[in-house]
């Protein structure tokens, strides 16, 4: 199972650098936890996405 969570954040320095935007430049940001079935977190990932340069695009499937 994974948990995501979307939301926005200024750029520091540090990310305008490795990023190539200037700093304070909104970015998006996705955080994902991922669980086994009893809950027990595995890994848990940030990724910082320039808003320039994001596509999103989602499934959902449902058991019958």
């Amino acid at each position: 199972m994974a948990d995501l969570r979307l939301e926005a954040l200024n750029a520091d320095a540090h990310l305008a650098a490795v990023l190539a935007v200037l700093p304070r430049t909104a970015l998006r940001v996705i955080e994902r936890l991922c669980q086994f079935n009893d809950d027990t977190p595995v890994a848990l990932e940030f990724i910082r996405l320039r808003g320039d340069r994001f596509s999103m695009r989602a499934q959902s499937r449902h058991q019958t």
